[in-house]
This record gives structure tokens, sequence and C-alpha cells, in this order.
């Protein structure tokens, strides 16, 4: 076993390193794991031929010091030695400890290996006269479980799996002192090894071949630097460049990147080393070069020598010799020094040794700083110092001291790991050259920067928002995790680059799985914990990103020494604390940091863990246990337990009340998928299915929703269910018969006419109540409103006798607003309001929005303004507390009338341009017909013209394509529009088209239009006695429905032609009333034209003060228009109106 800390061996039974002093894991217990390993398969060639022709007891010599000479690279590299099996190594890189750079490590392990079998081999035919004795070696990563195989029998510690068995098959293909390794293994060390690819092979067991690559050699540290974007560095790359200028004007200083794996410390280096002129010297920590003494003042005086790395040992020493040498007091001093740094890993040994060694040491490297660097500024750069050894770090602390002397810039960088060496360096170095030392901690990137990072890593792609979502959440901010992950999903073919080198997504990606690259960082740090604390992080890893401390004792059984386990993850910032009262909570850190741990765990144990977590929450929340359901039905999935379908069910069923859709798809998916593991009766089927497709459906994802319920027909007719059958086809039924995507009301009624036979011959309360709802509302949109009426009252009496009360509140909401002509407009309040008060009862937001809504536009038709107004305000509020686009478009679909009727223009485009976009994203196409063409009426009243033009098309393509229905509202706004402009042929015939349009009595709007188009084109043609009878017809007809909102509008038509035919007398007091019902809505557009109309009436009569009043009234109004249309930049279009003009123009 090594020291985790500074890598020195240490015995399997020692408790603390003798080198760095720092705890050593406990052995982990034998009950297997899961991890990513890199497994190495070395096969000894020639040895059977070479055991046939010698003696046994000459055989085993000759093969055990080929072990030898094979095994010690790979203890060097901390793999762990599984088996010898005659002639071949098995090893393992990765278990049961783990490192970020196993592949890495395994890759150099062999290269060494291959040259200490040609060592070894040239000492045999030297000595024995034995010929060559080759190797050939296999490398392949992934995923293995680990653990004691024949555990009775104690044999052995061992991986299993594919990895395994691939390691194996591609040792079998290699050429004599050839390594070979599997597409895992190249994708972790590509950077860091040169390699050549090879035909693939097949893989016994295997349906795809498989990728192999040949190990040609490592890469020098220059060609190893990543092409990645620098992005959100540009405040740390501030300090870091004025460091420079300084550093060019003469002034030394100590600089400390700090910063977690992967945030980009070697990034800053790689940016600051293009920036600069003059001599730059690098190191670099490896993660196993701890245990290599004064490893960084070894690579500084290489580089200042002037060695190559095609150098011979000899070489290198000879040419560090020259330079330590020189100017020395005592060249034999140095020349010592010299050599015992450099003979550190050979036989050799010096003279020198202890202190006096490190004070020769450091005296050498201040010697050459100062004499090298005195006229030439430097940079020093000391990467991943975290990965030092002791003795480097110590020197360095005093080396440091040369930049007040000499314009050196010692530049480092390392994590914020309070064991390491280089974090002690920090302590001292602040402490003692506070004046020198400037410290740059790193930060995860914020997410907008994160996004940018990943578009200029897959510059042109077009990621889908919810796979780059995914991608940033999983990389929380890490850079190096951005580029691992997408580096995975290049592998996996989710993203190909396009031929002029920008990448094209192929597929969209559920899932963002952990890279091995970085599931490797996460786990060495993860197996730096002794056992106790490891196996605490995995009870928590189970338990979920956030764990309290009650469930975590009774799950891990560790109570006895948890305070201490805690203790130690917070210590290495695995977790943090988040609350202590009422009880002590925890969280990860890092998600990543929860994945790798529970990713350690076996399947079979994850499962135990889980329902011991299930029972627990159970036990503990017994009294609130709905707030826990969805939690707790997790972990009973995970478990396979049965219990997990009713736990999920309810709460989606609680998200659904909470309109929480999607928490409320994600708990009906995961009780679904649960399905497919349990038994459970069909109610609950039902229920899911059901369930899952209404929040499809309020989320607008009206395709999945239809899916939902076909596959819930599907599944009773498969199961010869008829009342599952039919509940599908129900559900299915009022899609079609609802304003969206999917509306079909031909289909929705051909389909009625098979269930509602069968919902009565099922004698099922609910389905024959659901039926009959279908039944109302196709009946409704075929404008027959009085047979919709009966069929409602049926549905409704045969819910309420059921207690079916929220499908009682559906039937009676639905039938307040399809009723129309058929029901008073007392049962029509009277149904909305038992309606309203039962989804108040029960919860359920999205439909008391939606009721609210429906009493909002009623009251505004009936001209209860300030009804309409407090039930749209509370529609609004609750839509916009439970994010539901379709509620709050509904909100606003009456309410842009009492607004603009009103005078506050500005507040009715605002507000119906915001219903659209919602409108659009829920897919509610009602809103993107009849609102959509008021929207334009208001915009051509307000002077903008070019928009009215396009929300009026608009509005009238949706009705005629998808919602023909309602082709009267937009076919009537645009006679409307015609007759405004003068084409009075058009709007006749427009207007004809409209009456000619299907009826809408349950939003009769569209006819005041067609009617007003009419009103318009007479008047312009002086038909005085046409608009009489007209608006007289129009006044009762609304007078008899209950519609109130523009009878004012009907006796200002009547007295501008009463007035136009001399009837002045008729023409006032027909204003009187009109100005008296305009006061009660306070309706100040209909207003404007009566005082318009009442100061013509003066004028005739020769009242010139009455004629004053009324218009400055109507100056007043036109005034207050305007200032309401600032908002929405439209006053300067409304007051360059014509009579808008004229009317600011007069005294």
């Amino acid at each position: 076993m090594n020291c985790p800390r500074c890598s020195t061996p240490a015995a399997d039974d020692a408790k603390f390193c003798a080198n760095c002093g720092a705890p050593l894991p406990r052995p982990r217990e034998a009950e297997g794991e899961r991890r990513v390993v890199t497994v190495l398969f070395c096969d000894v060639k020639g040895s059977t031929a070479l055991a046939e022709s010698l003696d046994p007891e000459d055989w085993a010599a000759i093969i055990g010091g080929a072990f030898d000479a094979l095994t010690e690279p790979i203890r060097h590299y901390e793999g762990t030695l599984a088996r010898l099996m005659g002639d071949a190594v098995l090893a393992y890189f990765g278990a049961p400890v783990a490192h970020e750079d196993d592949p890495e490590r395994a890759i150099l392990a062999a290269l060494e290996m291959r040259r200490a079998a040609a060592a070894y081999s040239d000492r045999l035919r030297v000595e024995r006269g034995i010929g060559e004795l080759g190797i050939r070696i296999g490398i392949n990563t992934g995923l293995a479980v680990l653990g004691e195989a024949g555990r009775s029998q104690g044999i052995e510690y061992t991986a299993m799996g594919d990895a395994v068995n691939v390691a194996a098959r591609l040792q079998a293909v290699a050429s004599e002192g050839g390594i070979v390794v599997g597409e895992s293994t190249h994708r972790a060390a590509a950077e860091a090894f040169e390699f050549r690819a090879l035909d693939e092979i097949e893989v016994r067991g295997r349906s795809a071949r498989v990728r192999a690559y040949e190990v040609l050699g490592p890469r020098s540290h220059s060609d190893r630097a990543r092409d990645v974007p620098l992005v959100g560095r540009q405040a740390e790359l501030a300090i870091l460049r004025s460091t420079l200028d300084e550093l060019r004007t003469g002034r030394g200083r100590v600089i400390a990147i700090v910063g977690e794996a992967g945030l980009g410390k070697s990034r800053l280096l790689d940016e600051l080393r293009r920036e600069w002129e003059g001599d730059w010297s690098d190191a670099r920590g490896q993660s196993y070069g701890a245990s290599r003494p004064f490893l960084f003042v070894r690579q500084h005086l290489r580089h200042w020598s002037g060695a190559s790395d095609a150098d011979t040992t000899d070489e290198v020493r000879e040419k560090v010799r020259s330079l330590a040498e020189e100017d020395a007091p005592d060249p034999e001093a140095s020349r010592a020094a010299v050599d015992a740094l450099f003979a550190v890993d050979a036989v050799e040994t010096s003279g020198i040794a202890g202190q006096a060694l490190r004070d020769e040491i450091l005296a050498l490297i201040e010697r050459v700083i100062v004499r090298r660097f005195a006229s030439r500024p430097a940079v020093v750069c000391c990467d991943d110092l975290h990965w030092s050894d002791p003795s480097s770090v110590d020197l360095l602390v005093r080396a440091f001291g040369a930049a007040e002397r000499v314009p050196v810039l010692f530049l480092c960088t390392f994590r914020p790991d309070r064991q390491s060496p280089a974090w002690r360096l920090r302590q001292t170095v602040e402490t003692d050259l506070p004046h020198l030392w400037t410290e740059v901690a790193l930060a995860p990137l914020p997410a907008v920067d994160g996004g940018e990072l990943l578009a200029r890593t897959l510059r042109g792609a077009d990621l889908p928002k919810a796979l780059r979502e995914r991608i940033l959440e999983r990389a929380e901010g890490n850079p190096f995790f951005i580029e691992e992950i997408v580096r995975a999903l290049i592998h996996e073919g989710v993203v190909e680059r396009a031929a002029d080198g920008t990448w094209k997504v192929e597929r969209d990606s559920a899932e963002v799985r952990l890279p091995e690259t970085i599931q490797s960082v996460v786990t060495a740090r993860i197996d730096r914990l002794d056992e106790s604390a490891r196996r605490t992080l995995q009870s928590a890893a189970v338990i979920g990103r956030t764990f309290a401390r009650p469930v975590l004792a009774r799950v891990s059984g560790a109570d006895g020494q948890l305070d201490r386990d805690l203790a130690t993850l917070q210590r290495v910032d695995l977790i943090r604390e988040v609350a202590r009262l009422p009880e002590r909570v925890f969280a990860f850190r890092h998600a990543l940091t929860q994945e790798a741990a529970y990713g350690s765990i076996l399947q079979r144990r994850r499962r135990e863990m889980h329902l011991s977590v299930a029972l627990t929450l159970e036990e503990l929340h017994a009294d609130g246990l709905e707030d826990y359901a969805g939690v707790i039905g997790r972990h009973y999935r995970e478990a396979g337990d049965a219990r997990a379908v009713s736990h999920l069910r309810s709460a989606g069923d609680r998200a659904m009340r909470l309109y929480a859709l999607e928490d409320a798809i994600a708990r009906y998916s995961e009780a679904l998928d649960a399905l497919g593991k349990v038994q459970t009766g069909a109610a609950t089927v039902i229920a899911l299915y059901e369930g899952r497709g209404r929040a499809y459906e309020l989320r607008g994802d009206h395709a999945s929703a239809y899916a939902d319920w076909e596959k819930l027909e599907a599944l009773g007719r498969e199961r010869g269910d008829r009342k599952m059958e039919l509940s599908g086809l129900a559900r299915r039924i009022t899609l079609h018969a609802t304003p969206t995507a999917r509306r079909d009301v031909e289909e929705a009624g051909r389909l009625n006419e098979q269930a509602l036979p069968l919902a009565r011959e099922l004698a099922d309360p609910e389905l024959l109540a659901r039926s009959l709802w279908n039944e109302m509302q196709i009946t409704s949109w075929r404008s027959d409103q009085v047979a919709a009426l009966a069929i409602g009252r049926e549905a409704a009496a045969v819910a309420r006798a059921a207690g079916l009360r929220e499908l009682l509140a559906f039937i009676l909401n639905d039938a307040a607003r399809r009723a129309g002509n058929g029901a008073s407009n007392e049962e029509i309040e009277r149904n909305l309001i038992e309606a309203g008060e039962i989804f108040r009862q029960l919860g359920n937001k999205p439909m008391l929005a939606d009721n609210l809504s429906t009493r909002s536009y009623q009251a505004a038709y009936r001209g209860d303004y300030e009804t309409a107004i407090r039930s749209s305000t509370e529609a609004l509020r609750v839509s916009v507390e439970t994010d539901n686009p379709w509620g709050r478009a509904f909100s606003r679909f009456g309410i842009g009338h009492v607004y603009f009727d009103r005078g506050d223009w500005g507040a009715a485009i605002a507000g119906l341009e915001e219903a659209l976009v919602d409108a659009q994203k829920a897919g509610f196409i009602a809103v993107l017909v009849g609102p959509r063409a008021d929207l334009a009426w208001f915009y051509r009243e307000a002077g903008d013209s070019e928009r009215a033009r396009a929300h009026l098309a608009a509005a009238d393509e949706t009705a005629a394509s998808r919602f023909v229905d309602w082709r009267r509202w937009t076919l009537a706004h645009r006679a409307l529009e015609a007759a405004e402009e003068g084409r009075h042929e058009k709007a006749e015939e427009l207007a004809i088209a409209a009456f000619a349009a299907l009826e809408m009595p349950h939003v009769p709007i569209g006819a005041v239009y067609a009617r007003m188009a009419r009103a318009t084109v007479l008047l312009a043609r002086n038909d005085h006695e046409g608009v009489v009878a007209l608006a007289r017809e129009s006044y009762d007809d609304q007078t008899r429905s209950g519609f109130a909102s523009y009878r004012p509008d009907w006796g200002r038509y009547e007295a501008d032609s009463l007035r136009a035919l001399g009837r002045l007398d008729e023409a006032s007091a027909r204003l009187d009333v009109a100005e008296r019902e305009a006061i009660e809505l306070d309706a100040q557009r209909s207003l404007w034209r009566i005082y318009a109309c009442r100061a013509l009436i003066a004028d005739e009569h020769g009242r010139a003060a009455d004629a004053r009043a009324a218009r400055a009234r109507v100056r007043e109004i036109v005034e207050r228009i305007a200032r309401s249309l600032e908002p929405v930049g439209l006053t300067g279009r409304f007051v360059a109106r014509a009579d808008v003009a004229e009317i600011l123009g007069r005294p």
C-alpha cells in the first residue's frame, strides 16, 4: 500500500505514513464494489518453448526473475498485482484505490515493463545463453465488479466484467514487445501518449468489434496542451497579466492559482505562456511522483541546463553539473548535489546526504536563479504542486525569497487540499513573504459562462435546450467536466463534426452519463478516505444529494462514529452542513461526488440500502407522508418494492395540484416504470396514464398526452379490460373536443358514438359522466346549445350522485362556457361559483385559474367589469404562481375588452401581447384566434395599422386552418377593418361570410363586430334608416342575451343616424340612455363617441356652451388614452390620427 498523500510505500498494517504522517486508509472489506478500473494483461512470449527445454527448477528461477522485473513498474505506479498465472501477469490500476490518471499510469507501467523485460532478456542471453524473452501487453479501461472471488475459499481479490475480457483479447493480438490498448484507455490517455490505430478486433461474447490502438510513446509537454477556449476568466487573467507587467519592470513575485481539478489552472498558464516573451521554465507534478524527492527541482534544473528529452541520463547529469559548477564556491559540493539529485531513481549514491544535501541543493537553486535572471526577467512555473514531494516544497519555500532580489515570477498552481504539501507551502509563504504573495482563487464558472464555453467548444451545434441544460447541470461550472462530457457525447455519436469543421447534433440524449475521466477524478478523492468515512459517504449517496443525519444514522449503521465521519467528510470538502434545526442536514458539495460514490456500490447492496432508506423515511415522517411521497417512492422503486407505485402516484397527484407539471410527469413516469417490476391493479394503471397525460396536456404537449391515452386504450384492449380501454378513449375524445392542436370535433363525435353507449353499458359513473361531458362539448361546438345544456345537466347529475366532485367541477365549468342561449345568466354564474369552490377546496390550482378566467370574460361581456378585473387578476396570480402558460393566457382572454373600453389601451395591448406568447407556448389556439383578432382592432384604433393587419391575418389563418368554429370572429374583424378603410363592398362581403360561418353562442362577440362593420358601411352610404334598424335590432339582441358591454355603441350608432335624419330630440334621448350605460361601465371608449355626437347635436341646436363642454370631455378622454399608450410606444401614432389630431387641436 502507498500513502494517498505522498505516495510513500507503507506496510499493509500501518496506520500512519512514515514519511508525512498522514493517516492511511484502512483495508477495504471484501464485500465487493463497482468501479472503473484499467486492466493490464502481460504475457511472456516464448516462455512455453523455453519451459520445454529447461529443468523445472531452472525454469522457475527464470520466470521468477521475469516476474520480479515486470511487477516492479506496476508497484511503482501504484497498480494492484492481481495474479501471476504461469507466464502471465494481471494487474489493476484504480482498484482498490483509484487515481485520476490510472490509464496513464497503466501505460507508463507497461512502457517500463517493456524496458525491464528487454534488460532482463539481455541479462539472460549473457548469463545463460538463452534466446530472447519478449512480452506483449493489453490494456483496457472500463467498469468492473471487484471483490474476493470464491470468498468461502478465500481465493483472491479480482475484477470481473467486460473490461477484463477485452484487456485479455487486446494482449492476445499485440505483437512481441507491443502494447495495445482499448478505446476507453485511448480516449483517457490520448493527450499524454502517441498511438497508432489498429484494425478492429473481435471479442468473444461481444456483438460489436473493438477498436484497438498501439502505444508508440509519450508525448512531449508542448504537444499535450489542450486547445480549449478560455471563457469566464477575464478577471483572473487581468491579475496575472498585471503581474507579468510588473515582472517586465523588474519586480519579482510569487503567484498561486488555486482551484479544484478541472477549473482551468493549467489553461491559464497556457494563456500566460503564449503572452510571455522571456524565459519560462516548467515543472509539472505527477500523481505518482510524490514519492520521487526533488521532482520539481530536477525538472527546472534540466530546463536551465539545456537538457532535452532525447538526452540520456548521463548527458542530462553532465549538463546540469556544468550549470551548477559555474561560479560555485565549492564545485565539488555542487557536483555531489547534482549527482545525488539525478541518482535518486538509480542504483548510484553520493557522498552527501541529509540536511547537508538539502542545504547544498537550495544554495545551488538560489545561485542559478540569481545568476541566470539578474538581468532578464523569467517565469518559474510549478504546475500541480499539490502532487509535489515534501522535499521540493521545502526547497521552493526557501527559493521563493529570490524574488526579492531578481525579477523572477514563481507561478504555482495547486488544489485546495489542506492535506497536501502545497497547502503547507501556501501557509508558510503567506506568513513569511506576504509582500510577494498573491493568490488567485478559481471558482466554478457561472451558468452564462458555462453556456458560452459549451457553445464555443461545439461551434455551430444547435444543441436542444434540454440537452444543453443537462450538460451544464452535470458539469457544475467546471470547464474540464464540460469538455469531457462533450468528448463523451462525440464518442456516443450524439454530436458529429461536419465537413466545414462545425458540429451538428445527430440525435438528442435523454441522459448525460458521467464520463470515466471525470469519475476517476472524483473516485480518487473518495478513495483517500478511511473505510468508515467512505462507507458513510456511500450511504449518504443512496439517500440523495441532501441527507438528514437521523436518516443517515439508521441507514449507515455507523451511529457510534457517524459524527466523526461527517466531520471528516466536511473537512475534505466532500459535503457541507446546510441546516442544524430541527435536525442536522448535509448536502454533497458536488452532484458528481454523490454519483461516483453511489456508482461504486454493488447493485444488490444498493437495493438493500434503498429499502432501508424508504422504511426509515416512512417511520420518521409517518405524520407527513405526502410531503415525502416522491422521495419514498423513488427509494422503493430502486429497491424493486411494490410500494413504490402508490407513493409515486401520490407524489404525482400532489404535484399536479400545485401545477408542478415537470415533477408530476417525472413522478408518474417513475411509477409507470415501476409497474413493469411489480403487480398492481387496473385502477392504478388508469390513474397513472390519465395523470401523466393530463400533465402533458397542461404543459401544451398534446402529442404526448394523446400518446399516453392511446397506450392506455391499447393496454385495456390487450388485457380485455373494457373500463381501461374506455378510459383511454374518453380522454382522447376530450382532447379532440378541446381548442388544442389535436382539436377535431368530427373525430370526437365519431369516437363518442362508440364511447357513450359503452359507458352506459358498463354503468361506471365516472366513465359515463366523462362521456356525457364530452358529448356536451361536441354538441355545443355543433351549435345545438339547448341539447348541449341538457346533456351537461345529465353529466353533472351523474357526477354529483357518485360523489365525483372534481369531475363535477370540470363539467359545471365547461357547461357555463358552452351554455350560450340555452341557460340563464343566473344558472351560468351558479355553475361557475360551485365549480370554483370545488377546485379551490381540492387545491386544483390550474382549474381554479381556468374557472376564474371563465368568470372574468363572462362578467366582461355582461358588463360587470369589476368582477371581470377581480377574477382575471386572481387567475393571473394563480397561474404565475404555478407557472401555467395556458392559465396566464386565458386570464387575459376577455380582460382586454375591459381595459380597452375604460380607455387604458396600453394595458389592453400589452396584456394581449403577453397572452399570445403564453398561448403559443401552451398550444392554446383559441387565444390565437379571437383575442388576437381583438388585438388587431386595438392596434388599428391606436394608429398602428401595420401591426393590426399582421395580427388579423395570423388570427384568420389560424381560424381557417385549425379552429373554423371561431372563423366568424376573425371574418367579422376583417369586415370591420375593410369598412373603416372605406372598402365597403369588401366589408359587406366579409360581414355576410361572418354571419354564414358557424354560430358562437358561448362567445357571441363575433356577431357584434360583423354588425358594427355593416353599421359603418351603412353610415358611409348615408343609409341612416338602415343604421337605426340595425342598431335597435342589435341592442335588443344583446339585452336579451345579457351581453351588455357593447350596448352603448348601438345607442350611439342609432343617435348618429337619427341626428343625420334631423330627428334631434330622438337622438338626444337615445344618447342619454347610451351615456348612462357607458358611465355605469366607465366605458371611456364609448363615451368619446357619445360626447362627440352630443357636441354635433348641440351645434345644430345652437347651444355653443354645451358643444364646448362635450368637446372638452372628448379631449379629456383622448388625452387619457394617449397617455395610456406611452408604455407600448404608440402615443405618437395615436395622436397622428386625423380625427385625434383635430380633437387635440381644438381650443
